[in-house]
């Protein structure tokens, strides 16, 4: 009852000693695909397109978990579907990918898919291995020396993977296994087999290898018994997922640790899009998406307010006590609306008038002021803040708390940062806006259609208003034309400018261009970027909130730089506990969702 969790009798069914759940046969002995799921492949007919070939192997590859050699009888038809675009038309179905499809319908039929449940008495058994295929590994259970399957798991790895060392491989074998395994393995204890000896120690040692010891680290969250070395020649199964993988669906390590030195490229991962295998060919000449579409996605209809309010039990109570005591209640009805009535702040009598928002309306709410373009999928409090002076509804922070934490792009692109202790040696903060500004790039990012690789991005000081401009490239006469007609004609000429010492800044033009204005130019520590923190920190929050929203087909990012900027100045900055905006222009934004202004004529 707390929950109000309820359950509609016409949809259970109790007592069943066998039930099919989303296309699994569910029993107490284990688990396994729904026969007629198995039938309705079997009736597919031979692929004779790209299009047709990726959608039997995406209906195949569901069945990946439930054996330990899918790869390698199904390597002739990835073989002539990894393709990309520009060479589509050389598809063939020749005879190789013809047996595989055959062998691939049989082996549906004739092997008994069947996975069993884990037993929380026993440990798990997790063996792991690598090879510059790729990686392979099997979760087992051993039952009064009956072996149980429960888990296999192979994918390829890509072509940075290949050139990591043994070591790393086979760390990466552990931590990917893990990954995908993660429901099996967290708050059980694991013993894990690799047939790498070096990797034993992990758990209790660093092995001064900066992937490994990042990976041992992610590991301390599940209870690892030990590691057991294991010989080559023993490790059969494992060895052989990992030399016969499945193509892979996401690159969950380079993601999360090795970025190119080079080049930083937006990618959200595959979870957000439509796989190939489900795309049909005449989408790919569809028009690209705009951001402008995207930013009409999500839309909170204010109109709908008293109809929703009328249907909430709880805020039609709360009207029947306002209309009994007005006085007494902290609610205030006014136009057939019901207010929350709050202090504007401690030790202040004025109060100010919250709408109150049915619970109907609360997840609508949320994806607009979280998840859409000009909101920026933003954490917790600058998400509050922004709501916080416009709606009210019971348990307002932990309703925001619970969305963000279930927000899949949040929980894929938010970085976790930790800070050396030390003391701070923050730069002496100036005595109004535009007197100090930081400036820096962010790239090479991947170029877009309009041909933009880099963002200029420029912080005062003072008010942490951010300016962000796509530019194509970042030499000195680029970075020169930007900061003067994107910043300079629009907010008037800063007193001192701070930048690293990249030729982009240090350069004759720039020092032309600083003594023609009228500003100084200093320069941070070579090879030290904290000096310019500020503007550096807000590098790295760009980067996951533009990825969260552009669409990776078209890589269009530089569309959604405006709205994601939007989103950053309007929110409320955690030093100076106003927002940017709020600090520039003396009065709060206001946004796309709020009430419209009342109706006035000219007279």
């Amino acid at each position: 009852s707390k929950y109000n969790f309820q359950l509609n009798p016409p949809k259970c069914k109790l007592f069943h000693q066998k039930i099919d759940y989303l296309s699994h046969i569910i029993s107490e002995e284990g688990f396994q695909p729904n026969n007629d799921r198995i039938q309705s492949i079997m009736n597919l007919r031979e692929p004779s397109t790209l299009v047709e070939a990726n959608k039997f192997l995406g209906g195949l590859s569901w069945y990946r978990k439930f054996v330990p050699r899918f790869a390698s009888i199904a390597a002739p038809i990835h073989k002539v579907t990894n393709l990309t675009k520009q060479n589509r038309k050389n598809f063939k179905w020749e005879q190789p990918q013809h047996e595989a499809f055959l062998q691939l319908k049989q082996f549906l039929v004739t092997t008994p898919l069947f996975l069993d449940y884990p037993n929380d008495n026993y440990p798990v058994i997790l063996t792991t291995d690598a090879s510059k295929i790729g990686i392979g590994g099997t979760l087992q259970q051993n039952i009064n020396g009956e072996i149980k399957n429960l888990y296999y798991h192979s994918q390829v790895t890509s072509s940075t993977q290949k050139r990591y060392d043994p070591i790393e491989l086979e760390a990466l074998a552990i931590w990917m296994c893990f990954q995908r395994m993660r429901p099996y393995l967290l708050k059980r204890s694991v013993i894990i087999y690799t047939d790498h000896c070096p990797l034993c120690n992990m758990m209790n040692s660093t092995v001064k290898n900066r992937r490994v010891d990042r990976i041992s680290i992610l590991l301390q969250e599940y209870d690892i018994e030990k590691i057991i070395h294991i010989k080559g020649q023993h490790n059969c199964l494992a060895d052989y997922l990992s030399r016969h993988p499945i193509p892979r669906e996401e690159e969950i390590f380079d993601e999360d640790y090795e970025q190119d030195k080079n080049s930083t490229t937006i990618t959200p991962s595959q979870k957000n899009v439509t796989p190939s295998s489900a795309v049909d060919e005449e989408e790919d000449d569809q028009g690209k998406d705009s951001a402008s579409q995207d930013i009409q996605k999500y839309r909170f209809d204010m109109e709908q307010l008293k109809g929703e309010q009328e249907k909430d039990p709880v805020i039609q109570q709360k009207i029947i006590e306002v209309k009994k005591n007005p006085v007494k209640c902290s609610y205030e009805l006014k136009d057939g609306l019901l207010y929350k009535l709050l202090m504007m702040r401690v030790n202040c009598n004025t109060k100010k008038k919250i709408i109150c928002l049915p619970s109907s309306m609360i997840n609508n709410l949320l994806q607009v002021y979280h998840s859409d373009p000009l909101s920026g999928h933003f954490g917790v409090q600058r998400t509050y803040l922004k709501i916080k002076n416009i709606f009210w509804w019971p348990d307002m922070k932990q309703s925001i708390t619970r969305y963000i934490q279930s927000c899949l792009p949040c929980q894929q692109y938010n970085i976790t940062r930790t800070k050396k202790p030390g003391r701070l040696q923050p730069i002496p903060p100036p005595e109004g806006p535009f007197q100090l500004i930081g400036m820096d790039y962010c790239g090479p990012l991947k170029q877009t259609p309009s041909g933009n690789q880099y963002v200029l991005c420029i912080t005062d000081y003072f008010t942490r208003w951010i300016v962000a401009v796509a530019v194509p490239d970042c030499s000195a006469q680029t970075t020169a034309e930007a900061f003067f007609k994107e910043y300079i004609c629009k907010y008037g000429v800063p007193a001192v400018v701070l930048s690293d010492q990249g030729t982009h800044f240090h350069n004759q033009l720039m020092e032309a261009m600083s003594k023609l204005v009228g500003y100084d130019h200093t320069y941070s520590t070579t090879y030290h970027p904290q000096s310019n923190g500020m503007i550096e920190r807000f590098n790295a929050t760009f980067i996951p909130q533009i990825a969260k929203l552009q669409d990776r087909e078209n890589n269009n990012w530089d569309e959604f730089l405006a709205p994601v900027v939007f989103a950053y100045n309007t929110g409320c900055h955690s030093t100076t506990q106003y927002s940017p905006f709020q600090l520039l222009f003396g009065r709060e934004p206001r946004l796309p969702t709020e009430a419209p202004l009342s109706t006035f004529t000219f007279r």
